[in-house]
């Protein structure tokens, strides 16, 4: 079986704005003070400024708030916050891509940069109006180590494995629109980068390249995946 895995942000999903303080006060703006809000915020801001390679949760950081000022947030507290935070949209023919792959008996994942769960952002594909064909949706988040660390590509391959044990690094394709990250990070992990130059950068790179999502078929039909 052929795998293909891939990045989620700007490759199938748009993220359109991005503002972690409306999911603070979208969770605790009714019951702590503004100063109160104002201060954990804070805290959040500075543990992120304090990152390096290492990724944060924050569904840890939500708790720990809570915590600390004994509230019970109820359920689904990753969801909301997210759907507070994040605008995103769908990308035009994305999901008829991923359909004519499933259907062609690929093996497909996905590999993201991002605070939130996988299973948030697996979540957040099928409200977007994706169909559920992936196996696995692994964040660095759910790692704590980002990409283009080799760490998060590892972990991603040894979950492909638990299912084809038979599969190899150099046997996996993992489709990113960042050079830097997406393309580096994967080439160094061992796997086979098929680079979404959307933007039509110019790089010293001789391996698969797509402009649009449409464009993977075109290589498949044409036997450029093996």
């Amino acid at each position: 079986m052929k795998v293909i895995l891939f990045d989620l942000g700007n490759t199938l999903i748009e993220n359109v704005s991005i503002n972690l303080v409306n999911g603070f006060v979208s969770l605790f703006g009714n019951i702590l003070s503004k100063q109160e809000l104002e201060e954990e915020i804070k805290m959040v801001a500075k543990r992120f400024n304090e990152r390096s390679d290492r990724e944060l949760m924050i569904l840890d950081l939500i708790r720990d708030i809570a915590d600390r000022h004994n509230i019970d947030l109820g359920e689904n507290v990753e969801t909301r916050f997210l759907d507070a935070v994040e605008v995103d949209r769908s990308i035009d023919g994305v999901n008829e891509v991923l359909r004519f792959l499933k259907k062609q008996g690929y093996y497909l994942g996905v590999i993201s940069n991002t605070i939130f769960s996988g299973k948030a952002m697996r979540q957040r594909l099928l409200d977007l109006g994706y169909d559920d064909v992936f196996k696995f949706v692994l964040t660095s988040a759910d790692v704590t180590f980002r990409k283009p660390f080799k760490e998060i590509f590892e972990r991603a391959l040894s979950m492909v494995q638990k299912d084809l044990p038979e599969i190899k690094a150099e046997d996996v394709y993992f489709v990113g629109d960042s050079y830097e990250i997406d393309v580096l990070g994967s080439t160094k992990a061992g796997l086979k980068p098929i680079w979404l130059n959307v933007e039509n950068e110019k790089q010293n790179y001789n391996g698969l390249m797509i402009h649009k999502m449409f464009e993977l078929q075109e290589l498949i039909n044409k036997n450029m995946i093996k």
